[in-house]
């Protein structure tokens, strides 16, 4: 028998539980990469540090719009040696872009900006899914073979 939450569809804890699943993966792997660069890299090169945070941010973003836009179907186990083919392509190139071009703009406004776009994208579809958009539900169950 399905629970209360499985009946409402899309809802605020579709929210919660992307977060449940997501922040802890990548609060772990800002730690490693910070833990990296403090290690492996002089200290005239620690500015990196302060992308962390703006990337961390915007991937985030990236990701939510990836798992309920471009979701696929989970047909096997999840392979994490291979998670390339557990996410579309289109939204492996969006995240690949986004982090080169936080990575490599010399400017930190435009950093920043980039970083910022993403953050401020999401709200659009976390109302969508906050007031259970049908056109998203459908799509999302359809795009995942539900």
């Amino acid at each position: 028998m399905l629970g209360s939450r499985q009946k409402s569809g899309l809802a605020g804890a579709t929210l919660y539980l992307y977060l449940r699943l997501v922040g802890p993966v990548v609060v772990a792997d800002c730690f490693v990469s910070a833990v990296m660069v403090v290690v492996l890299f002089p200290m005239s090169s620690w500015y990196v540090l302060g992308l962390l945070p703006l990337s961390a941010g915007a991937l985030m973003s990236v990701g939510l719009w990836a798992s309920l836009y471009k979701a696929k179907p989970v047909r096997k186990v999840i392979d994490f040696g291979n998670i390339r083919n557990n996410t579309s392509m289109l939204m492996n190139f969006v995240s690949i872009l986004l982090a080169i071009a936080i990575f490599f703009v010399p400017w930190w406004s435009v950093r920043v900006a980039l970083s910022v776009v993403p953050m401020l994208s999401v709200w659009v579809l976390i109302g969508h899914v906050r007031r259970n958009d049908g056109a998203l539900r459908r799509q999302l169950w359809h795009s995942i073979s539900a």
